[in-house]
């Protein structure tokens, strides 16, 4: 799998990858994408059931702690996000 990152919308950077793990400003996992094969990639977040025995399984011993928020509890976004049309 190729993956992109960008910071602060600047030049992107593209990666080939089989595994990706997503980290949050405290070093804590939220999210990972495990490429199987070629067309097969899972994709798991913190807050799922299994997330924790996935980490495990990817041999990361970091524990996730969540806590869920209401849809009201997210600050409203200042505009509306454009995305380049393909």
């Amino acid at each position: 799998m190729h993956i992109e990152t960008h910071n602060n919308l600047g030049q992107a950077q593209q990666f080939e990858c089989t595994r990706l793990v997503i980290r949050d400003m405290h070093n804590t996992p939220v999210a990972i994408a495990l490429q199987h094969s070629p067309d097969h990639i899972f994709i798991m977040h913190a807050g799922e059931p299994r997330f924790e025995n996935a980490l495990k399984a990817m041999g990361i011993k970091d524990t996730v702690i969540v806590n869920r928020i209401g849809n009201s509890d997210y600050p409203k976004p200042p505009g509306e996000l454009l995305l380049p049309q393909r």
